[in-house]
């Protein structure tokens, strides 16, 4: 009886032991950042190393294209399969007058009249200060990011990239979060992590619109 008693205890132990650890559902997984399909708001700190990789990498090929080519945005998303996350880049040349795209070598030409895109600092781009807005926003390293991942792209007077409350020239890092059933849109300032809302948009008036 003893004996008895003492293997159901072990046994007790073990299992609560392996309940501790399961990771909760929505949960970014430890076999990779993608492995769910979908990046997760605890993943954001792990992107800054993959992002910094390719945008070095597509700015050597985006020279070769045309020699003043500039970065103007950057998507970050689960690709289909992987567990690892897909970076994509464009490119604008003013030579070319057109946005090139590293991953196809298609260029898309600037339409009649538009303005000329203008470059994303690099050295802008903080993915602890934006992993630091989100949990300050009360969000969970579990929450999941939308399908269309995380935009960067540099706000400007026409076109803008956000609500009208973000100054010109500031980059932007774009993502929807879903969380207690519902979806939230974040913009943040990719520099200094500051948060805005199309709510604060009430009464303001976008700097060039009048």
């Amino acid at each position: 009886m003893v004996l008895v008693t003492v293997i159901l205890l072990c046994l007790g132990a073990i299992g609560s032991a392996g309940a501790a650890g399961v990771e909760p559902a929505g949960s970014p997984s430890s076999d990779g950042i993608c492995a769910t399909g979908r990046l997760h708001v605890g993943d954001v700190p792990d992107l800054a190393e993959p992002w910094r990789i390719t945008v070095e990498a597509d700015q050597s090929l985006a020279v070769e294209w045309r020699p003043d080519a500039v970065l103007i945005a950057t998507d970050l998303s689960c690709g289909f399969m992987v567990d690892e996350p897909r970076v994509r880049t464009s490119f604008f040349s003013a030579d070319a007058n057109g946005v090139w795209n590293p991953e196809t070598a298609d260029v898309e030409p600037l339409d009649p009249g538009a303005p000329e895109p203008k470059e994303v600092p690099s050295d802008e781009v903080s993915f602890e200060k934006v992993y630091e807005a989100l949990r300050d926003l009360g969000l969970e390293d579990g929450a999941e990011i939308g399908a269309s991942g995380i935009t960067i792209r540099l706000n400007t007077a026409e076109p803008p990239f956000g609500p009208s409350t973000i100054p010109a020239e500031t980059v932007v890092v774009h993502l929807t979060v879903g969380t207690d059933g519902a979806t939230r849109d974040v913009f943040i300032d990719a520099a200094t992590g500051r948060t805005y809302d199309y709510s604060e948009e009430i009464g303001h008036v976008r700097p060039g619109s009048d």
